[in-house]
């Protein structure tokens, strides 16, 4: 099915009746017809860079519903949902937008969440960093150094079975 798509552009603003005049004529512009002329001129061009940057945008936004990644199948996008929170854990000191990623997965689109909810390998793994006045700890918690939860922020990590981060 072909369709086609006008565009209706807007028309320019009417310029003063005295610079139409000087449009139809050979006469030489006054000064204060010149400052106009160029005050005219200034308005025109800033329309056309915005009615630019309309039409740009929106042709950005119309070209994502194109992108690859909408034809990628659930089980090929869940495999990389995985792929990205493995790495996670297989960093000492992930990356501070990764150390979220089967919570942010979930935000994309409805599409995403869909799929990073029915990937169980995303939730297998969760990060855990305890956070003591601004002194970061890894690897095993201190169990005799007592730690107030309202002094200390922590995140939990849970992996599978045979699995630990390097």
């Amino acid at each position: 099915m072909a369709s086609t798509f006008t565009i209706a552009l807007p028309e320019p603003p009417v310029p003063p009746e005295h610079l139409i005049d000087l449009l139809h004529s050979n006469t030489l512009p006054s000064s204060i017809e010149s400052s106009h002329t160029i005050a005219y001129i200034d308005e025109l061009e800033t329309g056309c860079h915005l009615r630019r940057a309309q039409l740009l945008q929106s042709i950005e936004a119309h070209k994502a519903i194109l992108s690859p990644v909408r034809r990628l199948p659930p089980e090929i996008l869940g495999e990389i949902f995985s792929l990205v929170v493995r790495a996670t854990f297989d960093s000492y000191t992930p990356p501070p937008v990764t150390q979220h990623a089967p919570w942010l997965l979930t935000r994309v689109c409805r599409y995403w969440s869909e799929v990073a909810l029915a990937t169980s390998a995303l939730w297998s793994m969760v990060y855990v960093n305890f956070d003591h006045g601004g002194v970061q700890r890894g690897g095993s918690v201190d169990k005799t150094q007592p730690c107030a939860l309202e002094q200390c922020t922590f995140d939990c990590a849970i992996l599978p079975r045979g699995w630990a981060p390097l």
